[in-house]
C-alpha cells in the first residue's frame, strides 16, 4: 500500500498535447494541461515505451501553474518504432519503476482509454554534416570524396570520410562549371562559355588541368551545359551544338558535331542512340553508332510552349520529356 501526503485539492490532467508522425533523431515533445496549479506534495509524470507496455520508463515532468512538459529522448525514437505514451500524477519527487506504476498512479489521462501513441518515420533525411561551396549546379560523390561543380566558384574537391565535417581538400578556378563527370581519377567539366575541362584529380589535394577544349567561334551560342561519358567518348550538350569528344588521349581529344539548331538542354545516352531535349525542337534522337559521325534518326516535337524541351529520362522502354 502507497500512502501520499498532499496540502490542498488533488489535481487531475486534462489535457495532453500530441502529434501523430516522429522523426528519426528528434526529441518527442509532450504537453500535460492540469486541472489546476499542483498541491505540495503532488507531480507529473510521463510513461512510455516501444513494447505495448512491457517493458516501459517513466519520468517527472516539469512546468508550472497548470503546463507541465518533458520529452520521450532522441535515442528513444529508432526507425519505424512505435511508441506509446500517457501521463498521470503521483506523489512529488519519486524514482517509479515499470512493475509499481500502477501502484504509484493518483490520477490519469490516457485518451479515453486508449494509449496516445505516434509512428517514428522509416524514410526520412537526416542531416549530419553540411558544407556550402557557393553556388552548386552538379556533384559526384566516389568513395570518401565528393566533387562539386560550383558555377563561378570553380571545382572543389571535399573529404566526406567524416559525415559530420565533411571538408574541402581542394579546388581548382573554372569559368562557369555547370556539370561534371567522374571517371578514373579524371573530372570532366562542362565550363559554360570556356568549352569542356579536363581535370586531373588523382590527388585531391591538387586538382590539375590537363586539357581546356572549346568547339565554337560564338560564346553566345554555346554554353556548355551538360556532360556523359561513355566509353571513349565524352558527349555535351552546348546550345547550338551537340559536341562528341574522343578523350581516349585526354590531351587532344578530337571532335565531332551535331547541330541542334537551337537549345541543347539535356540528353540521355542508351546504347548507341542519344535522345537530346532540344530548345525548340522538342525531342531529337540520334544514332551515335558512328561517333564521329552523329545522325539524326527520329524527332518529337511536342508543340508545347514553342517546343521548349528542358529534361529527359528514360524508363525502360518510356521516354519522359519535361517541358
Amino acid at each position: 500500500m502507497v500512502v501520499f501526503e498532499i496540502q490542498g485539492e488533488v489535481r487531475t490532467i486534462s489535457g495532453v498535447s500530441n502529434h501523430s508522425v516522429q522523426n528519426v533523431g528528434d526529441d518527442y515533445a509532450v504537453t500535460a494541461t492540469l486541472s489546476g496549479a499542483l498541491s505540495s506534495g503532488q507531480g507529473v509524470y510521463l510513461r512510455y515505451s516501444n513494447d505495448s507496455f512491457n517493458t516501459s520508463t517513466i519520468i517527472e515532468m516539469s512546468g508550472s501553474g497548470t503546463s507541465y512538459s518533458a520529452s520521450i529522448p532522441a535515442n528513444f525514437n529508432i526507425d519505424g518504432a512505435s511508441i506509446s505514451y500517457y501521463v498521470f500524477t503521483s506523489g512529488d519527487g519519486l524514482t517509479i519503476s515499470h512493475e509499481n506504476v500502477d501502484l504509484y498512479t493518483i490520477n490519469n489521462l490516457n485518451n479515453s482509454g486508449s494509449n496516445y501513441s505516434y509512428s517514428v518515420a522509416t524514410n526520412y533525411a537526416l542531416n549530419t554534416g553540411s558544407f556550402d561551396p557557393g553556388d552548386t549546379w552538379d556533384s559526384h560523390v566516389d568513395g570518401s570524396y565528393l566533387y562539386l561543380a560550383n558555377s563561378t566558384e570553380g571545382i572543389s574537391i571535399v573529404d566526406i570520410s567524416d559525415k559530420t565535417n565533411p571538408t574541402e581538400v581542394g579546388s581548382l578556378a573554372t569559368t562557369r562549371a555547370y556539370d561534371i563527370f567522374y571517371l578514373n581519377n579524371y573530372l570532366y567539366v562542362a565550363d559554360y562559355t570556356s568549352g569542356m575541362r579536363i581535370i586531373d584529380v588523382s590527388d585531391k589535394t591538387n586538382p590539375t588541368l590537363i586539357s581546356t577544349i572549346y568547339s565554337g567561334t560564338n560564346t553566345s551560342l554555346h554554353y556548355y551545359s551538360e556532360i556523359n561519358v561513355a566509353g571513349n567518348y565524352a558527349y555535351i550538350a552546348a546550345y547550338k551544338n551537340f559536341y562528341i569528344y574522343d578523350i581516349s588521349d585526354v590531351n587532344s581529344p578530337l571532335v565531332s558535331t551535331y547541330s541542334c539548331g537551337a537549345g541543347c538542354n539535356d540528353f540521355v545516352i542508351d546504347g548507341n542512340y542519344v535522345y537530346l531535349a532540344n530548345g525548340f525542337y522538342g525531342l531529337q534522337i540520334l544514332d551515335v553508332s558512328n561517333p564521329s559521325s552523329p545522325t539524326l534518326t527520329d524527332s518529337y516535337d511536342n508543340g508545347y510552349l514553342n517546343g521548349v524541351s528542358k529534361t529527359v529520362i528514360i524508363f525502360t522502354e518510356v521516354i519522359m520529356v519535361t517541358f
